[in-house]
């Protein structure tokens, strides 16, 4: 719900929506360079730092196994809460529990594929990515 709160009630003055990011995702993302960080010299990565690095994000974004700070079911609230506060822009007068109901009962069957056409494609792409191979 915060992060719901977050993407419907900004008001910081500052580049456009870009804020909003790090109350769901973008935090998220920012606390798992940690675990990335962390982790990226181990000998299961090769090449060099920046691929080592990349490597590295790909096993904790969204991970399923791995302890990270932006696990599978942070990913997937992210989602929602995307989604839902993008129910919420369109339907200025529906209740928050009545779109939050109305989405578990049906667009969350849908969440990958629907958040890909509301958010930048620079950003969809790797999360599409992450999706498909969980």
């Amino acid at each position: 719900m915060a992060a719901i709160s977050a993407l419907l009630y900004n008001s910081l003055p500052v580049v456009a929506d870009s804020t909003t990011d790090f109350a769901g995702w973008g935090g998220n993302l920012f606390t798992a360079t940690a675990n990335i960080f962390e982790n990226r010299e181990k000998n299961k990565y090769t090449g060099n730092l920046n691929e080592r690095t990349y490597q590295a994000a790909r096993d904790y974004i969204g991970s399923k196994i791995l302890k990270s700070n932006f696990s599978y079911s942070d990913l997937l609230a992210d989602i929602d809460a995307i989604n839902i506060a993008n129910i919420l822009k369109m339907y200025r007068t529906k209740p928050i529990l009545t779109a939050v109901n109305e989405y578990n009962e049906s667009g969350v069957f849908t969440r990958d594929s629907v958040i890909f056409t509301k958010i930048d494609l620079t950003v969809a792409s790797p999360l599409c990515e992450i999706m498909q191979r969980k």
